[in-house]
């Protein structure tokens, strides 16, 4: 499926590591999303592999123990599919 998103959107995610691919498939590919967390971000699963984990979208978030997606692209998407 293929996403459309903005210039205003995609310009937001300077960072991308995975060539927005997420555009393509609708998800990230490396993490998979729980829930909304607060506006422009997500709890994600624990990741199983060092590759997600050194994503630049993604921090720990320890008080209570959850990785958390910052990506501006992925939350529009994940934002659009709940609607």
């Amino acid at each position: 499926m293929k996403v459309g998103k903005s210039n205003k959107i995609l310009k937001k995610a300077t960072k991308c590591s995975r060539d927005f691919s997420c555009l393509t498939s609708g998800k990230c590919g490396k993490c998979e999303i729980e829930k909304r967390f607060d506006d422009n971000m997500l709890y994600v699963k624990n990741p199983k592999d060092t590759e997600s984990v050194a994503c630049p979208y993604k921090m720990y978030y320890g008080r209570i123990h959850a990785h958390i997606c910052t990506c501006p692209t992925l939350y529009d998407i994940y934002m659009k599919r709940k609607k």
